[in-house]
């Protein structure tokens, strides 16, 4: 009677009930449970605490008053409510209601640290019973999402959709889940409904980060661009997307953004991998033979200066990322040979290509790749090598050793076209 009194927020006679209870049994310790919801409704939250560990200790089975107590406690001191739910389960193994605060324990984090699959495995006790509360259906959607079991999180987001199709927490996660199972196209569709259907003050960093992915995926690099910095901008921790943004911007032939993004993912990273640097080096690569195919000669002398200036910029960042490659990865051919690649483009802009400038990195190359070529996968490579040594020492009037380094070509490829070309005006010039 006092529980229905409190329900109906008539607390007066609640208090008449649970005196009259007092009478009957005082030391019974469901009215020590029913002072404690009487003191909750109140806002009485210390009060109520004692009234609910009192009641358990008047009755160390009381499964209410320890669900109560653990309730009080799983935001304040979740140690304390983990304790008071293990010590009802172990009471009664089966009590449902215990198993559905237990997950959300353990949803939110002990000590500020979630445990998805401890809360995935509370929550699947009380999955199949009816009547369970939306929001731990919600949940359990959002961990079999966070814990990559994205085929079981498409069933489950589409049971809660189903009973509230405006969930709009499992309209984020449905679009999340399908770029994870790449199904782009849907995904896209789900997500761009998504950001028009959602108030901006209602998105998060998130939202724009997976948005700017499903773009990268349909090809549209400059709105993915805008997604993932609007992404970036409101969490910053995540110096991840910086790389993604400079990848975004490479895709579009914007290397001076990309080669800009990329430095800032270096400097934020507390430890970039070989695989950046050469990725930067790269870029900076590619900026330079697109500046050199689109030097204008009749431009004006100061954009001239200008890009020259750009051009040695890049050439000296290319430069000492590959270089960073080497010196990490000595056993690697990929920093050697690329900053022979590079060094060509300096060679050509400041040398007219006469000063052999990568031979001493081809050089060191040649052996790593030639060790890893069973295969024949390294033959490009090796072709590409052969080739400029076979252009260099020609330039330095060494025929024979030119020759030597065709013929090395030849026969890795006899049907390489210029190799043939080449030997061929050798033969001819020698009859001559």
């Amino acid at each position: 009677v006092a529980e229905a009194y409190i329900s109906a927020k008539m607390y007066d006679l609640a208090e008449e009930a649970l005196e009259r209870a007092r009478k009957v049994k005082k030391d019974f310790s469901g009215i020590y449970t029913a002072e404690g919801d009487l003191l909750m409704s109140k806002g009485s939250v210390g009060e109520a605490s004692a009234k609910y560990e009192m009641a358990i200790r008047f009755n160390p089975g009381d499964k209410t008053a320890y669900l109560k107590y653990a309730r009080i406690y799983k935001n304040i001191n979740p140690s304390l409510a983990l304790e008071n739910l293990e010590k009802l389960i172990a009471i009664d193994p089966e009590y449902v209601p215990a198993y559905a605060e237990l997950g959300d324990l353990y949803y939110r984090g002990i000590d500020a640290k979630p445990n998805y699959n401890k809360a995935i495995e509370a929550y699947e006790k009380i999955m199949n019973i009816p009547g369970v509360p939306l929001a731990q259906e919600t949940r359990y959607g959002q961990l079999l999402f966070f814990t990559d079991r994205n085929a079981d999180a498409v069933a489950q987001i589409s049971k809660v959709l189903a009973k509230d199709p405006t969930n709009y927490v499992m309209k984020r996660v449905q679009a999340y889940n399908n770029f994870k199972l790449e199904d782009y196209d849907k995904g896209l569709e789900q997500m761009t409904a998504f950001m028009k259907e959602t108030k901006p003050e209602d998105l998060i960093a998130q939202d724009y980060i997976y948005f700017g992915r499903y773009l990268m995926k349909a090809k549209q690099p400059e709105l993915a661009v805008e997604n993932l910095k609007k992404g970036y901008e409101m969490d910053t921790v995540r110096f991840e997307l910086l790389k993604e943004i400079a990848d975004a911007y490479q895709s579009m032939g914007n290397y001076a953004e990309s080669v800009g993004y990329s430095e800032k993912f270096l400097d934020s990273s507390p430890d970039p991998a070989a695989l950046d640097y050469f990725n930067l080096g790269r870029t900076c690569y590619s900026a330079v033979r697109q500046m050199i195919i689109a030097i204008d000669s009749t431009a004006s002398s100061e954009k001239l200066l200008n890009d020259s200036i750009q051009r040695d910029k890049y050439l000296e960042i290319g430069e000492k990322a590959f270089s960073t490659v080497a010196e990490r990865l000595p056993e690697s051919y990929m920093g050697y040979f690329w900053m022979g690649n590079i060094a060509t483009l300096r060679d050509i802009i400041h040398h007219q290509g006469t000063a052999g400038l990568a031979k001493e990195y081809y050089e060191k190359a040649l052996p790593i790749l030639s060790e890893s070529n069973q295969d024949g996968k390294r033959n490009r490579e090796i072709i590409e090598i052969y080739a400029y040594m076979a252009t260099y020492y020609f330039v330095k009037e060494d025929s024979k050793t030119s020759q030597e380094y065709w013929q090395k070509i030849l026969e890795i490829d006899p049907e390489n076209a210029r190799a043939k070309q080449v030997m061929d005006e050798f033969k001819k010039a020698e009859k001559k």
